[in-house]
């Protein structure tokens, strides 16, 4: 099941994440089964798990997955 950003998390994400978190997270809502996030120590990994939960916790699917 894909799932997209609401426009209003996407706003504070963007402010407290940098690129390469943001791609992560959106990656893992394409409806892979599986998402590995690595790096090293003090990169954020933690913080881009807690943002990726709070992001599919408010989300919604997306219209592709209405039908």
């Amino acid at each position: 099941m894909m799932m997209t950003i609401p426009p209003s998390i996407s706003r504070a994400m963007d402010l407290r994440y940098n690129t390469p978190q943001m791609e992560a997270m959106q990656s893992g809502l394409d409806g892979s089964p599986v998402v590995l996030i690595q790096g090293p120590p003090g990169t954020g990994k933690t913080s881009t798990i807690l943002g990726f939960l709070s992001i599919i916790m408010h989300s919604q699917p997306s219209d592709k997955d209405a039908a």
